[in-house]
């Protein structure tokens, strides 16, 4: 019978457990609170597609890298659905808005919101590449676990994905105790589309309280700070490290991305060093857990062949 440690050697140890983690924090707190998410049809058969897809490709058929692709897709279809319900429930938990306190953090360092996205909009093609940048995200995540299974870059899928979960506790965390509307409410700015302030009706239920249901395929990103993207933007440079092919244009975009979070995705700077702070805990306590792992493979395999040695 596999013990702790043969479970925690498993090749995707480390995910299984973040996201699992993850999974179980949400049902602890969600039965405690008024609040219900419904349409789980989507994810669920998304997770199950990837599933058998690992167990044709790595048992049936064998192909190196797409049983790897296939078990990080699923994980993080799971983690992104799990995420969005956690970032809710710190909503329903927090108090009024720090939006004043992140304005004048940001007027304290010489950062004029109001005037910058104003620059940022006289320019068609600066807000184009902005935005491009803003919104690829989901293209990165999909092209990086692609990337590292089918180039064999071991582990910088799982540094990812616990960087991530690491990363979106924590934020949801700093999220619940600093609320915030946004500079889009708060200055009373036009947003570019009606899609820039979704958001807005879902964080008013949380804070107003009671019950409420919200439907898997319409939760927003309801976070202001720290800023996930910005989380997000690190992690991606950073498992992209070293490697020729892939770090400068990596670099290039999330560069871009950063400056692009106060004019099109409605942050105060403040959201931004938060969120790069909060990236940089994510890598300290990721890099922790796999050294950890590392030096107890060979203690590992030791114990497991004196388990096995003849009497």
């Amino acid at each position: 019978m596999l013990g702790v440690r043969d479970l925690y050697m498993k090749p995707h140890s480390l995910s299984v457990a973040a996201v699992a983690a993850m999974l179980i924090i949400d049902f602890l707190l969600l039965i405690q609170m008024h609040i219900a998410f419904k349409e789980w049809l989507v994810p669920i058969g998304a997770v199950t597609l990837m599933a058998i897809i690992y167990v044709v490709y790595s048992r049936l058929r064998p192909k190196p890298g797409i049983p790897e692709f296939a078990a990080y897709a699923g994980m993080w279809i799971t983690f992104t659905t799990a995420g969005c319900i956690q970032t809710y429930i710190a909503s329903s938990m927090s108090g009024s808005f720090m939006d004043s306190r992140f304005v004048a953090w940001d007027l304290a360092i010489g950062f004029d919101w109001v005037a910058w996205t104003d620059w940022v909009h006289s320019s068609a093609l600066l807000t184009t590449v902005l935005r491009i940048a803003y919104f690829s995200l989901m293209a990165q995540i999909v092209a990086s676990l692609g990337f590292f299974a089918l180039a064999g870059h071991q582990h910088r899928n799982e540094e990812l994905l616990v960087g991530a979960v690491i990363a979106c506790m924590a934020t949801s965390l700093f999220s619940g105790l600093l609320p915030a509307v946004g500079p889009w409410v708060h200055f009373g700015f036009g947003a570019l589309s009606a899609s820039d302030i979704a958001y807005v009706e879902h964080v008013t239920a949380m804070q107003l309280g009671g019950t409420h249901s919200f439907k898997i395929s319409e939760m927003q990103g309801i976070v202001c700070f720290p800023s996930y993207h910005t989380v997000l933007a690190i992690l991606f440079v950073y498992v992209h490290r070293g490697i020729f092919w892939s770090f400068p244009p990596v670099l290039t975009v999330n560069s871009i991305m950063l400056f692009s979070l106060p004019s099109e995705g409605g942050h105060y700077v403040a959201d931004i060093w938060s969120g790069m702070m909060v990236a940089v805990f994510a890598i300290v306590v990721t890099g922790f857990l796999m050294r950890v792992r590392t030096r107890i493979a060979p203690s590992s395999v030791r114990y497991t062949n004196e388990t096995r040695a003849p009497a």
